[in-house]
């Protein structure tokens, strides 16, 4: 059997300010369908939303961020950062490699989440 090397990502992407919801949609929509089109698989995603950036990107000094964190081989990446310069809607991306200690804190962060939604859900 192949041992599959998968390693965790996490990518922030972010859109002009000018978009409407459905065109924010539509991206957020594309990106999870192209990572898991392409073999990666989807760990959490969010959309952020509208952010005041800490410096002006041409003319916009808001932008509408999106986030997600997944699994994929390391040689996806590239066509993930091709995908993602293709699409003119994108002023920025960054896309990391979570370390040991990065996914070990985004699982801490995801627990931490769900024990403060369970707590609420069951107040009713």
């Amino acid at each position: 059997m192949v041992e599959v090397n998968y390693k965790f990502y996490e990518s922030i992407i972010i859109l002009p300010p000018i978009l409407n919801n459905d065109e924010n949609n539509d991206i957020f929509n594309k990106i999870g369908k192209f990572i898991t089109d392409n073999g990666g698989e989807i760990v959490e995603n969010s959309i952020i939303g509208l952010k005041k950036m800490a410096y002006k990107i041409g003319k916009y000094e808001n932008g509408y961020y999106l986030y997600f964190e997944f699994k994929a081989l390391p040689s996806f990446i590239r066509n993930l950062e091709i995908f993602y310069k293709r699409d003119e809607r994108i002023i920025r991306f960054l896309v990391c490699n979570l370390q040991s200690e990065g996914e070990k804190y985004n699982k801490e962060r995801r627990k931490k989440k769900e024990d403060i939604i369970t707590i609420i859900d069951n107040t009713n």
